[in-house]
């Protein structure tokens, strides 16, 4: 199992995803990962979650994080969280993101997606999320597109 991982008081600048668990998740259990008071300068994904082998990736924190420029790569997403089948199938539960401020948008809505009925997206929890200076109340506003197989995904001020 990969558990207790702290990463705080950062300065980021990347092309490719800023803060990220996965691709390889050959783990039972990823949990209890925290990203905490993150400077990202600039990503292509602020924060990806990627589960690809089978883990179960739940309560993972982003606390007080924020992004200048996001894009200049092939995703071009605030968020990505997702669930594909390369060697098993995983699960993502218990996600709590707040205090999350970005400079602007993303050129692509950023995206919730799971596998299937037994491979879902569970319990993403958005608060206090501020995009191009306003603070946003709904997936919608936040342009977060949630796909089948997920479920409780809420954001709130």
């Amino acid at each position: 199992d990969v558990k207790n991982i702290h990463i705080e008081n950062v300065l980021m600048w990347t092309i490719k995803s800023a803060t990220k668990i996965g691709t390889e998740t050959r783990a039972s259990k990823m949990s209890n990962i925290t990203f905490k008071n993150i400077d990202i300068i600039a990503a292509d994904r602020a924060l990806y979650i990627m589960v690809r082998d089978g883990a179960l990736v739940k309560q993972i924190f982003w606390n007080n994080i924020y992004t200048q420029t996001i894009g200049g790569d092939t995703k071009e997403k605030i968020f990505l969280i997702r669930i594909e089948n390369r060697f098993g199938r995983g699960k993502i539960q218990d996600i709590h993101i707040t205090d999350w401020i970005s400079e602007n948008f993303s050129n692509n809505k950023s995206q919730i997606n799971g596998l299937g009925f037994w491979n879902m997206v569970r319990r993403v929890q958005f608060k206090n999320i501020c995009i191009q200076g306003k603070v946003r109340n709904s997936l919608k506003s936040a342009w977060i597109k949630t796909g089948f197989f997920t479920r409780d995904i809420t954001i709130t001020a």
